[in-house]
């Protein structure tokens, strides 16, 4: 397997305290999907804020990295890891609620490569996530509490064979990307 590091400019906003570890997904009709979701439905608490709609299709492996890494650290345990092409199975449009707001979300399926990614980094990383249990999702929308749920689709299906890059967001909010 070849990894290629080259830095790139991922995310828009400013002020992360935490880094980010993350699979980019080529959802190609993605403005498509995300348009469906009535703007009168969309959650912000400021103007310029990171809800809304989720301008860059990813899937998250870990969050939040709390320390920037060094990224040969991320790319070794990539490389050890991915022993088979990564794939991204989605199985239905759901969505996670809270008090504050309905995050809009696919499904995607916990394959054995997303867990170990997941499990390792983890271990690997500093980090301080807190969830006993890894959920992998691909966000589409933040919406007001109790709007999310008109844009549920069970039967919603996808399968991405051609995901072939990871990102790393660092503390700092420099990005670097890994393509596999």
């Amino acid at each position: 397997m070849k990894f290629l590091l080259k830095y790139e400019k991922f995310l828009e906003s400013q002020g992360y305290d935490h880094g980010c570890v993350m699979v980019h997904v080529p959802v190609e009709n993605w403005k498509d999907l995300t348009s469906q979701i009535n703007p009168d439905d969309l959650y912000q608490e400021t103007e310029g804020d990171n809800y809304g709609i989720q301008e860059h299709p990813h899937l998250t492996l870990l969050y939040p990295v709390t320390s920037v890494v060094d990224v040969s650290e991320v790319e070794s345990i990539l490389r050890e890891v991915l022993k088979d092409k990564l794939e991204v199975n989605i199985n239905g449009i759901d969505l996670f609620e809270n008090p504050k707001y309905d995050v809009v979300k696919f499904n995607v399926d916990r394959n054995d490569n997303l867990l170990n990614l997941h499990n390792k980094l983890k271990s690997s990383i500093p980090n301080s996530d807190k969830y006993p249990e890894y959920n992998p999702h691909i966000t589409l929308a933040y919406t007001k509490p109790g709007c999310g749920k008109k844009y549920c689709d069970p039967n919603y299906k996808y399968n991405f064979n051609n995901v072939n890059k990871v990102i790393y967001t660092r503390p700092n909010n420099t990005d670097l990307t890994i393509e596999i």
